[in-house]
């Protein structure tokens, strides 16, 4: 991975975590039942089309060597890796969409209860933020440097 990937990837966690701290405490943006469902619903949906093997040997293989390794990569990989990133932003967001239904749902039906209103919006919007973020500095650089390899190692 070059440099100003790397460096897209780092400013742009900086500037959503600067974004946050500016106006509440980093901790708010934690929910344990929107990390679950994003981060496993995604985790699931890898593994129902690519098998476990496309979860550990792609997903996180493919980080691994992205950070790691100067070996040159080859093309039937790149485009294994490709499919199972582009697999994870679609999983994340469809998991997001779900999350959202679920966290409106448990709004609607304590609306009696004030107490409640809030970690059911929580789960509704901490889900979106979570995939949008997934999607922006885990699946879209790893398709973009593994697309670039297939265009190297085809070319």
């Amino acid at each position: 991975m070059n440099g100003s990937a790397i460096g897209g990837i780092l400013c742009t966690g900086l500037m959503i975590v600067c974004g946050i701290l500016m106006g509440s405490p980093l901790l708010i943006f934690f929910d344990l039942t929107s990390v679950l469902i994003v981060l496993g619903g995604t985790a699931g949906m890898i593994m129902a089309v690519h098998g476990f093997g496309g979860l550990t040997d792609y997903l996180l293989g493919g980080w691994f060597h992205l950070l790691f390794s100067k070996a040159p990569v080859k093309a039937e990989r790149c485009r294994e890796v490709i499919s199972v990133a582009q697999t994870g932003g679609r999983g994340a967001i469809l998991m997001a969409a779900a999350a959202a239904m679920i966290g409106l749902t448990q709004m609607l039906t304590n609306l009696a209860d004030p107490r409640a209103i809030g970690p059911a919006f929580a789960v509704c919007l901490l889900t979106s933020f979570y995939a949008v973020v997934l999607n922006l500095l885990v699946f879209v650089p790893m398709s973009r440097f593994y697309n670039e390899a297939a265009l190297t190692a085809e070319g």
